[in-house]
């Protein structure tokens, strides 16, 4: 599974718009005496917007928080328990948004709350993932020149620009900010304009990302390398968006304070980038 801001990740595999369906569960654990009691069962709770999901479709994970506290949530697929995101809130419920990936079986979410008298709540609630023929874009395949959607798979966010010329990831609205053209570049690299402002995604060697009127230069060129390996999924292709003066992937940030737009850069990555999702992204095809 995939994910995406206000709150965030889930790779269903390897990486989540609202319509809740599912059914919340409450929190568990007995009731102790009032000073070290639980919070109140039924006001903590985590879902989904559906019972299954089959590889490949969007997943919408709803939660809830009794109040302002510090929480956790956890991804426990096919033997791997990952977190898929954790810190403080302020906010009353959050929501996680993306993709399903394989492998296919039983997944399970949990939510553990702890508010500020170390008073903890849990709630738990699980989907099942089938397969799904593949009939998108051949694994491994370069996408050809045209409009997209630019997707984090590490967020599950939209990349996104505005006519400041600044470069974020939102929660995906349909709009044109969030529709990129890409464009054949020299050597096998491509020019990626935003469709809104018609500026092109460039970068520089301290990482900083942003767009600027096209000047042909190799920061505004992008190598779209497919990921391959564990990480690699035959339903959605991932691909890193390598700057090629750099040499630099583009990747995802969750920025520090809850409620801001996620911030996009270069960086080199501590770990091979195959293997970190906030560096991979899904280029889906859509008009106008």
């Amino acid at each position: 599974m995939n994910v995406s801001l206000p709150f965030r990740r889930i790779i269903l595999g390897a990486t989540l718009m609202l319509t809740v369906a599912g059914v919340a569960v409450g929190a568990v654990g007995a009731q102790q005496p009032e000073e070290e009691s639980l919070v109140t069962s039924g006001q903590t709770s985590i879902v989904t917007d559906k019972d299954t999901y089959a590889v490949g479709e969007p997943v919408t994970i709803t939660y809830t928080l009794p109040s302002p506290g510090r929480y956790r949530i956890t991804d426990r697929q096919g033997g791997r328990v990952s977190t898929l995101r954790s810190g403080f809130s302020a906010q009353a419920q959050g929501r996680i948004q993306g993709t399903v990936t394989p492998p296919a079986g039983k997944e399970c979410l949990h939510l553990e709350y702890t508010d500020s008298k170390n008073r903890t709540s849990t709630a738990e609630t699980c989907f099942e993932v089938t397969d799904k023929v593949d009939t998108g874009q051949p694994k491994g395949e370069t996408p050809a020149p045209g409009i997209y959607t630019v997707l984090s798979t590490g967020s599950g966010l939209m990349l996104d620009s505005n006519p400041q010329k600044q470069v974020y990831s939102l929660t995906a609205n349909g709009g044109a900010f969030q529709k990129w053209v890409l464009e054949a570049g020299p050597d096998g690299y491509f020019f990626l304009r935003n469709l809104a402002t018609s500026y092109y995604l460039d970068s520089n060697p301290s990482g900083d990302v942003y767009t600027l009127e096209k000047n042909f230069g190799q920061y505004q060129q992008w190598k779209v390398e497919p990921v391959t390996g564990e990480y690699a999924s035959v339903i959605e292709p991932r691909f890193v968006l390598r700057n090629r003066a750099t040499g630099l992937p583009l990747h995802d940030e969750e920025p520090e304070l809850v409620g801001q737009a996620d911030i996009i850069r270069t960086q080199v990555p501590e770990f091979p980038v195959e293997s970190i999702t906030k560096f991979h992204w899904q280029l889906t095809a859509v008009q106008r």
